[in-house]
């Protein structure tokens, strides 16, 4: 079963793979195409939307590839700090 983050990665480069067949069915030049596909804000957002999404299954590939599964207690990221910080003056 898909996690959440499963669905929506799909979803999103889903409607980015619409989107760009849609204009290179309506558009004849491929300038036309990149120009339409650029022009619009909502446009960049998806497409903004969907580097993220790739660029974080990427990471969690390379993770997965490198370090093998990951225990939860592991992928937690702690920000305690208990060291003495001295001030030098």
């Amino acid at each position: 079963m898909l996690s959440f983050f499963g669905v929506y990665s799909v979803l999103s480069i889903g409607s980015t793979a619409y989107l760009v067949v849609s204009e290179i069915q309506t558009k004849k030049f491929l300038l036309e195409v990149v120009i339409a596909l650029t022009t619009s804000k909502l446009n960049l957002v998806i497409f903004l939307n969907c580097l993220v999404v790739l660029l974080t299954n990427v990471t969690n590939l390379l993770i997965y590839i490198f370090f093998g599964e990951i225990r939860p207690n592991e992928s937690k990221v702690s920000f305690n700090c208990n060291s003495t910080f001295a001030v030098f003056g």
